[in-house]
């Protein structure tokens, strides 16, 4: 009994955070807008932005449930209050309302954790072969010769 109640009371202690990748993108995102949101507009709840930030494919939709505790325990945001959810799949459940503790400190946060990329889709990723007319050749040995999608290259 002893040994399950040490186990209880380590997973309650460990962060709660997302292994899939995706799920770290998603919520580095979500903690990103609840932020600016706060910023932004004032005191709010997880709900605010979770419509903002798409969840990918595989991972929970409740992962939302992790966006303030790391931002909470740095004390960037702290709750001043409670709210009924209004989303029915929560059934008018309980959700904390935050607020932003510091100015300062949440913009400091914002900077250390830019916006992520997108593992799946990289931005500014390039083509591997991008399409172009100009093909470099073996003999050329750094001059290139116009080609068409149809002809074979030209060896100078």
């Amino acid at each position: 009994m002893r040994a399950f109640i040490e186990t209880v009371r380590a997973r309650s202690a460990a962060p709660l955070t997302c292994s899939k990748p995706g799920g770290r993108v998603c919520l580095c995102r979500a903690r990103r807008a609840l932020l600016r949101r706060l910023l932004d507009d004032g005191p709010a709840t997880v709900e605010a932005v979770r419509d903002s930030v798409p969840v990918p494919e595989g991972v929970n939709p409740n992962v939302c449930g992790a966006v303030p505790g790391p931002l909470a325990r740095r004390r960037v945001i702290q709750r001043v209050g409670f709210a009924k959810a209004r989303r029915l799949e929560r059934h008018a459940g309980v959700l904390a309302v935050w607020s932003v503790a510091g100015r300062g400190r949440a913009e400091a946060w914002l900077r250390e954790h830019p916006e992520p990329r997108d593992l799946a889709h990289p931005e500014g990723q390039g083509e591997l072969f991008p399409e172009t007319e100009e093909t470099p050749t073996v003999a050329a040995a750094g001059e290139t010769v116009k080609d068409s999608r149809n002809a074979q290259p030209k060896i100078l």
